[in-house]
C-alpha cells in the first residue's frame, strides 16, 4: 500500500478484509504500528495524524490482525510507502553581504545557497523586480549559477548599499523570493 506525503489525516490507505472458509463468519480486525501514524476506522486503514512527511518516514511495515468469532486470529504484515512529493525551497542564505568599492568586474561578491527540504533537489536563481519579472542582470550585478557577480565598477561614493530581491526556483519549478540588502566598504583611492 502506498500514501503521498502531506495527505490530510483521515486519508485512506487501504481496506483490510478478511477471507474465510466459514463464510457466514464475523470478524474484527487490530492494528499494530510502531509509528502511531495509522489507524483503523472498521476495515479502512487510515492515516492518523495531520500530515505525512516523507523525508521523516519513507516506508514503514504495519501488523494487521484479523479475529474471527471462535477467537482464531491470522495476522498479516502491510507494508506502506511514503510517496514523495515536491516540496518548495525555504530559504535563500548568502555567505556574504558585504564588499569593497571597486571590486573587478566579473569577481564574485557572494555564493547563494538554498534551503529546501527535497534532499538533492537543484536550484537556479535570478533578480526579481518590484513587478514580479526575472532576469540575470540587475544594476551593477549579475547571477551566473549560484553566484553573484560584479557586471560593472561598484563605487562608494555613487552608492553605499544596494537591496535587491532574490527568486530560487528548485528542479520542480517551484520557487521562494527574498530580499536581501548588500553593503559597500569605502576604499581608500
Amino acid at each position: 500500500a502506498s500514501i503521498t506525503e502531506n495527505s490530510a489525516a483521515g486519508t485512506l490507505v487501504g481496506t483490510v478484509e478478511a477471507v474465510d472458509v466459514d463464510v457466514d463468519d464475523t470478524h474484527s480486525f487490530t492494528l499494530t504500528d510502531p509509528t502511531g501514524l495509522f489507524a483503523l476506522d472498521g476495515s479502512d486503514l487510515i492515516l492518523a495524524i495531520p500530515s505525512l512527511d516523507y523525508e521523516s518516514l519513507s516506508s514503514t511495515t504495519l501488523t494487521v490482525d484479523v479475529i474471527d468469532s471462535s477467537g482464531y486470529v491470522f495476522s498479516k504484515d502491510i507494508d506502506i510507502t511514503v510517496n514523495n512529493v515536491n516540496e518548495a525551497p525555504s530559504f535563500i542564505s548568502l555567505d556574504n553581504i558585504s564588499f569593497e568599492e571597486n571590486i573587478p568586474i566579473n569577481s564574485t561578491i557572494a555564493n547563494f545557497t538554498t534551503t529546501d527540504i527535497d534532499a538533492g533537489d537543484t536550484h537556479s536563481y535570478l533578480f526579481l523586480d518590484s513587478e514580479g519579472e526575472t532576469s540575470s542582470t540587475s544594476g551593477p550585478f549579475r547571477i551566473e549559477g549560484s553566484e553573484l557577480i560584479a557586471n560593472d565598477v561598484i563605487d562608494y561614493e555613487s552608492d553605499q548599499s544596494y537591496t535587491f530581491s532574490l527568486r530560487t526556483t528548485d528542479a520542480g519549478g517551484l520557487t521562494f523570493d527574498t530580499t536581501f540588502a548588500f553593503s559597500v566598504t569605502n576604499v581608500n583611492d
